[in-house]
């Protein structure tokens, strides 16, 4: 996602609040220019997982890990 376009939908949040899930570098990078968390979405392109490991260090190899890193970001039981 753009910066910009991030900032739109996340007015009002603190960044430390938003989480984005993104399968694409292009997301991991977008999210990590606009200064939020970001799990990289990583079962569709398992090939692609050292480039994201560079990116972030959120990487969901399954979409239930996703739930694993949620709980933890925000010390939450789900």
């Amino acid at each position: 996602p753009h910066p910009l376009g991030l900032a739109k939908i996340t007015d009002g949040f603190d960044k430390k609040s938003v989480l984005h899930i993104g399968d694409s570098l292009a997301d991991v990078e977008g999210a990590t220019a606009f200064g939020i968390s970001v799990i990289a979405a990583c079962w569709s392109c398992p090939n692609q997982v050292e480039n994201f490991r560079r990116k972030t260090s959120l990487l969901a190899l399954f979409p239930n890990d996703c739930r694993e890193i949620i709980a933890k970001k925000f010390n939450e039981d789900l």
